[in-house]
């Protein structure tokens, strides 16, 4: 079965792509096969961070949701009259994961772990039914160690591996929170902590590569 891994973040807008991007962008240069997979993607006439992302990946596969509203999935879905089939969701990762001329499989979620996707099942439960680790994705701001923490929290509730945890900085820290927010989290995280990104960014640095990389490979 060809390695996964599932790229949640503790929010909205906390860079999810970006990381995806810069990731599936260095592990190209690394000579690695990759398919990147966003299963709903919610906003715009198009989808953008489809578009982003299956550029630096070798393969990709299109959204099987796309929403034109910039909602929680299902939300989106109900706004548009659409219901969202789970059991496809899956159908299309199994097949993805029987492929043998791919070396990972990047899957991007929408918003943060505990987000809907129809009214009673949540990104976590697709997580668990598949059995897929995580890395989790947090920007700097006032708030963001509660909700890294909770975020831990959930996913271990449901038994699913946590690869490694990345915080974002898409802007210069502006106050004191924002400035400290990186001691705490790596105090508090450990090991789970791997690192941090910024904005303007053109590729994932090595360091943060090759941890994630070993921990995704490692079998347990």
């Amino acid at each position: 079965m060809t390695k996964s891994v599932f790229v949640t973040g503790v929010s909205t807008g906390v860079g999810k792509t970006y990381f995806s991007y810069l990731f599936l962008k260095k592990l190209g240069q690394m000579g690695m096969k990759t398919l990147y997979f966003k299963p709903v993607e919610t906003g715009g006439d198009q989808p953008e961070d489809y578009t982003i992302c299956s550029g630096v990946a070798s393969y990709s596969h299109q959204p099987i949701y796309h929403f034109k509203n910039p909602l929680s999935p299902h939300l989106a879905a109900k706004m548009e009259r659409r219901k969202i089939n789970i059991h496809k969701i899956k159908e299309a990762v199994r097949k993805m994961r029987e492929r043998k001329d791919i070396d990972l499989i990047v899957i991007e979620g929408a918003g943060g772990i505990l987000v809907p996707l129809t009214e009673k099942y949540l990104y976590r439960d697709l997580i668990s039914d598949l059995k897929i680790p995580i890395v989790v994705i947090a920007s700097s701001y006032l708030g963001v160690i509660n909700h890294s923490l909770l975020t831990i929290e959930a996913a271990r509730k449901k038994g699913i591996q946590i690869k490694g945890f990345i915080l974002n900085f898409i802007r210069e820290p502006e106050n004191i929170a924002e400035q400290t927010n990186s001691q705490a989290l790596r105090r508090l995280l450990g090991k789970l902590y791997l690192g941090e990104i910024n904005s303007g960014e053109e590729i994932l640095s090595d360091k943060i590569t090759k941890k994630l990389i070993k921990r995704i490979f490692q079998n347990r």
